[in-house]
């Protein structure tokens, strides 16, 4: 089974979830509202 995972907003917990999640291998999408800002 295929599942697509997206965060949006990276900020102080998004951030380290989302890489968590990227080093294990999980395709990971992430929108940043402040792009100079990022979590």
């Amino acid at each position: 089974m295929h599942k697509n995972i997206a965060f949006l907003g990276l900020g102080v917990m998004g951030g380290p979830m989302s890489a968590n999640l990227a080093q294990k291998g999980l395709a990971v999408r992430a929108w940043n509202r402040t792009p100079n800002r990022p979590g």
